[in-house]
């Protein structure tokens, strides 16, 4: 599979195993798409801040509930994407649990007075 191919199936997978989660989950917004929505609500970007949060799956399965099968399913896939990262999450195990990481974003922002 030619790097272009896998990068479309990165952003493909990581979605759609938040949705088969929780399937009131939509969409994570890019950085710079929030730091244009700050831009147009007119606030300064004051400080941003990236971390990498790991979790185990079956820690991460506990905000969305999905069913027994579901959450079958959801171990299947993430297990299935290790070779390759095929999600983009870093999906590994570790002593028989799976486990990943998301990179969370922090904003400090200021309102102009």
């Amino acid at each position: 599979m030619g790097e272009f191919a896998q990068v479309r199936l990165r952003i493909r997978s990581h979605p759609a195993l938040e949705r088969l989660c929780d399937p009131t989950h939509t969409r994570a917004l890019a950085a710079s798409e929030l730091e244009r929505l700050f831009a147009a609500l007119g606030l300064t970007l004051v400080f941003q801040g990236r971390a990498e949060v790991e979790y185990s799956v079956e820690e991460w399965m506990t905000h969305g509930g999905p069913a027994p099968e579901t959450a079958a399913e959801i171990r299947r896939r993430m297990r299935d994407s290790i070779d390759g990262d095929r999600t983009g999450l870093g999906v590994r195990e570790v002593d028989g649990e799976l486990r990943f990481h998301h990179t969370a974003i922090a904003f400090l922002l200021e309102k102009p007075s």
